[in-house]
């Protein structure tokens, strides 16, 4: 949770979410972060609400915009996926990337080790063991797939069983 908190400080940038002020009891961490109208990209999709290419394009610069600024400042997110990506308002496209819970700093040129994402989204190199900021962008890149085809590269029956499908690498 500190580690959390120490990345949230340094976040300043217009497609990830602002954190206003973090409080403490004895008990409980409480965020106060921006309001965000628009709803969740994850609730978008499974309401088949459909994104263009044009669209699905929009979002998706947005998305690496945030990534290349976090990776500017030796930030690996290691959960970028649709449910942590919300829309700023009910009628544009403009999104924000939250929830920096399984997010680390890293040093120059070092690597991450221990498996962490969510099965859809995983980098195959998490899978392996040993991995860096690139994980970010192989979840980029299953976030356009769905958005553009409108199902995950990888499936299966149980997180298992599409990790093995991530591993094996044919979509």
């Amino acid at each position: 949770m500190l580690q959390e908190i120490e990345i949230l400080k340094e976040l300043d940038h217009p497609s990830i979410c602002r954190v206003i002020d973090i409080f403490e009891d004895k008990k409980k961490f409480y965020f106060v972060q921006e309001y965000l109208a628009g709803g969740g990209l994850f609730d978008s999709y499974i309401h088949n609400v459909g994104f263009t290419e044009n669209a699905s394009a929009i979002i998706i610069k947005q998305v690496l915009s945030a990534a290349n600024f976090l990776h500017s400042k030796n930030i690996v997110h290691r959960d970028i996926k649709p449910e942590n990506v919300l829309f700023e308002s009910n009628d544009q496209l403009n999104v924000k990337l939250l929830d920096f819970g399984q997010s680390r700093k890293i040093g120059q040129n070092e690597h991450m080790h221990g498996v962490f994402g969510t099965a859809y989204y995983v980098a195959p190199e998490v899978l392996l063991g040993e991995y860096d900021e690139k994980c970010d962008i192989w979840s980029i890149g299953v976030l356009l797939y769905m958005l553009l085809s409108g199902n995950p590269p990888f499936n299966g029956n149980s997180d298992l069983a599409i990790l093995e499908e991530v591993k094996r690498g044919q979509y």
